[in-house]
């Protein structure tokens, strides 16, 4: 019921549906998946509500979709990143790699990661459009501590996951 509710949750976060995705994952007793659709349902709406041209609120969801991620990875419910670079995206079982599985936490992590960049980047580029200088300048700098963050973790040099570079999708 649990990775029903999970999957549930993740739909409707993507299809923008922020309150039905938070009320599954509020049901769900394992912190990662509400600390996942916070981020996901920020990131998911940010993007929607720039499309409606206000700029403003997109602003302050990428804001708290970043700070739901950082909390969640300080309190240990999401994922380390150093965890990426250190274990190549497994889980250990035991000491030797062969007996290591996929750690599924790492792909939400660069979903997470990859919904917000792109959201970022949107928001951006409607900014720059509209001429929404402070706006931009805001956003700006937010994105690029988001990237400081992200590209120290060396996650793009393991090669059996996805290549989610900050600084490479504003170009």
């Amino acid at each position: 019921q649990q990775v029903q509710r999970r999957q549930l949750a993740y739909l409707f976060a993507r299809m923008g549906y922020a309150e039905a995705s938070l009320r599954q994952a509020s049901v769900i007793p394992c912190a990662s998946a509400r600390f996942e659709c916070e981020v996901l349902c920020r990131a998911h709406s940010a993007r929607r509500v720039v499309e409606q041209g206000k700029l403003a609120e997109t602003a302050q969801l990428l804001e708290e979709a970043e700070d739901y991620l950082h909390r969640g990875i300080e309190c240990g419910a999401l994922v380390d990143p150093w965890n990426v670079l250190g274990f190549q995206g497994l889980f250990p079982l035991f000491a030797s790699r062969e007996d290591s599985v996929p750690d599924q936490r790492v792909e939400m992590l660069y979903h997470m990661m990859e919904s917000l960049l792109d959201a970022y980047s949107r928001a951006l580029e409607e900014t720059e459009a509209r001429a929404a200088k402070q706006l931009t300048e805001r956003i700006s700098a937010r994105y690029e501590e988001l990237a400081k963050f992200w590209d120290r973790f060396g996650t793009v040099t393991v090669e059996d996951l996805p290549r989610v570079d900050a600084h490479e999708q504003l170009d």
